[in-house]
């Protein structure tokens, strides 16, 4: 009876795990909505995965099978959430307070760029419109080294200007909130 009840919960844990994965899914595609957090996401994969080991299976091939293809997706998952290891958030008030501009520095290897974002109800964070990122030389971080200045024109628009890491190039970008 115990162990019954056990399989049930882990039945049920999954499934409710794999439907919160499903509504995540469906706000990136459909909405552009992700995550604040990207290991958020990571962990999420994770325990689904490792949840899936205690499902039951029926035969001995089957449980297998089972458990080689979630050590591989378990392995995949690590993998692609370290790839990009060299990420500095980084997040800007308009002055009313109701708009949020997130930056997230990223470099890799010789590469150098950030995403651009605006904060959407608190948890999830919304890439802005084909406006979305900014480029560098060499995995150059201005925002790292305190090479930029944010200039807020309204509540909605807001002028980034960078330096771009070669020489004194700086670099002027400007995005509209909504």
């Amino acid at each position: 009876m115990n162990r019954d009840l056990s399989l049930k919960f882990n039945q049920y844990f999954f499934v409710m795990l794999f439907g919160i994965r499903a509504i995540l899914y469906v706000a990136e595609k459909f909405y552009q909505l992700l995550l604040l957090f990207d290991w958020v996401s990571s962990v999420l994969n994770c325990v689904i995965l490792i949840s899936a080991f205690f499902l039951p299976t029926r035969k001995r091939v089957g449980i297998a099978l089972w458990n080689f293809t979630l050590v591989i997706l378990l392995i995949v998952n690590g993998m692609s959430s370290i790839s990009y290891s060299e990420k500095n958030m980084f997040d800007f008030q308009s002055p009313n307070q109701k708009n949020t501009l997130l930056i997230e520095e990223c470099s890799f290897l010789l590469g150098g760029w950030s995403n651009v974002y605006q904060e959407k109800f608190f948890i999830f964070k919304k890439e802005l419109n084909g406006q979305g990122w900014i480029s560098t030389d060499d995995g150059y971080q201005p925002f790292s080294r305190n090479d930029y200045s944010i200039i807020w024109i309204d509540d909605n628009h807001v002028e980034i200007v960078y330096g771009y890491g070669n020489a004194d190039i700086r670099k002027t970008v400007n995005y509209n909130l909504e």
